[in-house]
């Protein structure tokens, strides 16, 4: 006749088990995500889509340093929104972080 398990290690087994069904279910069943993924809305249609050089692009949000007008050093950065066609026709109230 087997010996029965100790109590805390029957727990601890109980719990691992748990816990790789709930991982294998979670991995099995989930959905796919875009996590910070946008579609530039310029696309395809010949528009410019690179910022200006003294514009960094982080995703969906692009930034640029603000400078003294003293002696040109960077005093802070800011940032916005990502805008994709910066032709002034197409920003519709709209402002660009270079503005």
């Amino acid at each position: 006749m087997p010996t029965p398990l100790p109590t805390p290690f029957k727990r601890l087994l109980t719990f691992t088990l748990a816990f790789a069904i709930a991982l294998g279910l979670s991995l099995a069943l989930g959905l796919p995500s875009h996590a910070q993924f946008a579609w530039p809305e310029g696309r395809g249609d010949g528009k410019p889509v690179e910022p200006p050089s003294s514009v960094t692009r982080y995703g969906n949000m692009e930034a640029t340093a603000v400078k003294s007008p003293l002696n040109e050093k960077p005093l802070f950065t800011i940032a916005s929104p990502t805008v994709y066609d910066r032709a002034m026709d197409s920003l519709s109230g709209r402002q660009t972080v270079e503005q």
